[in-house]
């Protein structure tokens, strides 16, 4: 079933953003996660805020942490499914040329970090319009899988960090409020003593110049 695509700005946007998130969690707090499933949740948790943390949340932490367990196990998320699909139909419209030169079939995408957004974004824009079907919304993004896949690959070529993405990721990793939320998640808590560095003393107004 073909339909007017309401998401046709949000897919590489959600895609973006996510990544993002992924990428500031990875290189500033990989010693608080044990696996992938935690900082796939993570990311999703941090794209989905405000979806999540407000008075009447339309998403909870938990399907999104079960979602990703979907995707690291392999068992069958939208995501893969969508994934696999386009695989498919770009497989049988390639040449033999194309297939022998590895163009397609080559296992190019970003799993599973494509899968994980692509699963992301049918949750997302199931709940921005929910009289669509879930199947119809997954063709949709199936449609748009390359357009996913190719804004998580650039995303993690060229990103250097942005203040909006690394303010919200600190907050999120330190408030006192949101350890609960950080629990559900596995996310380590860090020991006290170890939160912050070492910082010279302050000299005394008594002390003697150098």
């Amino acid at each position: 079933m073909r339909f007017f695509n309401p998401f046709k700005s949000n897919f590489a946007r959600i895609a973006e953003n996510t990544t993002k998130y992924y990428l500031e969690l990875t290189e500033k707090y990989q010693n608080r996660f044990d696996d992938e499933v935690s900082l796939l949740a993570t990311a999703g948790v941090l794209d989905a805020q405000n979806y999540i943390f407000v008075r009447n949340p339309q998403i909870s932490v938990l399907e999104i942490l079960d979602m990703a367990k979907q995707v690291v196990s392999g068992s069958d998320s939208i995501g893969q499914q969508v994934r696999v699909t386009r695989e498919l139909e770009k497989y049988k419209r390639a040449t033999s040329a194309e297939i022998i030169s590895g163009l397609v079939g080559s296992g190019t995408l970003s799993a599973p970090l494509v899968d994980f957004v692509i699963s992301l974004e049918v949750k997302l824009f199931k709940v921005d319009s929910p009289r669509l079907a879930v199947a119809d919304i997954a063709e949709a993004c199936s449609d748009k899988s390359e357009t996913i896949e190719k804004a998580v690959r650039r995303t993690r070529e060229k990103y250097a960090g942005e203040r909006m993405f690394s303010s919200s990721t600190a907050a999120f990793m330190e408030s006192p409020q949101l350890v609960a939320v950080r629990k559900k998640l596995g996310i380590k808590e860090l020991r006290a003593n170890t939160q912050l560095p070492n910082l010279p003393k302050k000299k005394k107004a008594t002390d003697k110049l150098d």
